[in-house]
């Protein structure tokens, strides 16, 4: 799960320009295109962006906007994530995730 906007989550002052662009950056050169990326962001410039680079990197890019991401909707994509990596004995840790991510709803979300 990536985000455009990163400025409100600085941990340090030298994060103040960095933005999800500089991670997809790091992604493209750094990371294996294996790796499905799930774009939330709600800055539509950013997301164009960070997708075009994620594709020509042959990553598979899934974007829902923040503000449209619901439980079933990122508990879907979790799911085609897993079956992408033919990994469905590993469907519990997904189901993890998802209770950690989204507590308030983590009994409705069970193997």
């Amino acid at each position: 799960m990536l985000d455009h906007d990163l400025q409100q989550q600085v941990v340090n002052p030298g994060e103040l320009s960095l933005s999800g662009t500089d991670v997809v950056n790091t992604l493209v050169t750094r990371i294996s295109y294996e790796i499905p990326v799930l774009l939330h962001s709600i800055s539509p410039v950013g997301v164009a962006s960070m997708c075009r680079k994620l594709e020509a990197a042959s990553f598979d890019v899934t974007v829902i906007p923040m503000t449209n991401l619901v439980h079933e909707q990122f508990k879907l994509w979790l799911s085609d994530v897993l079956e992408l990596w033919d990994i469905h004995e590993e469907i519990e840790w997904g189901i993890n995730i998802i209770n950690i991510l989204f507590p308030s709803t983590a009994c409705v979300c069970q193997a």
